[in-house]
């Protein structure tokens, strides 16, 4: 392999919406309460982060 293309989201796709619109769907679907707010302090939290909390 000679070229690979590294994406940091948001820069050739942002894939944001398409999380969020999954993230939603699921919730709604278990008839959990949730707010969009709440919803995008989810995003991008990384496992290290999630076990210190």
């Amino acid at each position: 392999m000679k070229t690979f293309i590294f994406d940091i989201d948001g820069t050739l796709l942002d894939t944001e919406s398409m999380y969020m619109k999954a993230l939603d769907k699921v919730m709604i679907d278990h008839n959990l309460p949730h707010t969009y707010e709440a919803l995008t302090k989810t995003f991008g939290i990384t496992s290290l982060m999630h076990l210190n909390n």
